[in-house]
């Protein structure tokens, strides 16, 4: 009996990572989904331990997909300083694209969230550190857009792409959370 199980121990080890691994991937790409708002809502739904049974039923998993709607293009903007001329360059759905669309006198050459900064800087753009209505804050990899001054030091400010992808959300945060390009 242990040398048949010795045999075999090989193949079961190789059919154990296997099934291991096919199930973490069809977990990441389901994660995926469900991160990327395609998939909104997932049920499992599983009798496969009907005490009746003897054969087991696997559980049933159900989607149900969804588009989320983004906003509109921004317009083309009139020519700016900076000679900028194009509309709104940045990925739409992103909250570069959304501070562009709220402040289309931007360039469209300011990279990744986490280089606004130092690219606006580098360009002449006034920056700083103090909340001002119609400015751009930004922290670690995400900018937003300044709405209101609360006077209890906190700024209410709308973004896209914190919650989901392509969704505009509003939140009131302290202002010394984020440095500022106005």
């Amino acid at each position: 009996m242990r040398a048949e199980l010795s045999a075999i121990k090989p193949f079961l080890i190789t059919w154990a990572v296997a099934f291991l691994f096919s199930s973490l991937i069809v977990v990441h790409f389901l994660l995926n989904y469900v991160a990327q708002g395609k998939v909104t809502d997932f049920k499992f739904s599983n009798q496969s331990f009907a005490a009746a049974s003897s054969q087991p039923q696997f559980a049933k998993v159900t989607t149900t997909a969804v588009q989320k709607p983004l906003p509109p293009k921004s317009a083309p903007v009139s020519p700016q300083p900076n000679n900028q001329t194009e509309a709104n360059t940045y990925a739409r759905g992103n909250c570069t694209w959304y501070a562009k669309s709220r402040r289309p006198d931007l360039p469209n050459n300011l990279g990744n969230a986490y280089t606004w900064i130092s690219r606006a800087r580098s360009q002449g753009m006034p920056t700083g550190k103090e909340a001002k209505v119609g400015a751009i804050g930004q922290s670690g990899n995400h900018v937003v857009y300044v709405e209101k001054l609360n006077p209890d030091s906190t700024i209410f400010i709308s973004e896209m792409n914190y919650t989901s992808y392509g969704k505009i959300t509003q939140r009131t945060l302290p202002a010394s959370s984020f440095m500022y390009i106005y």
